[in-house]
């Protein structure tokens, strides 16, 4: 039973994880840009 509850622990862990990387990637592609990256023709 304690391998069952280890395992549990485990993917509950792995799900808020994904989660969390999940809402971030998010939130970043979704924001407004605050510089612009593409190289100046000079």
């Amino acid at each position: 039973m304690a391998l069952c509850n280890r395992l549990e622990a485990a993917l509950t862990t792995a799900d808020t994880t994904r989660t969390r990387v999940l809402e971030a990637l998010l939130q970043e592609a979704l924001e407004p840009p605050t510089q612009c990256w593409m190289p100046r023709n000079e």
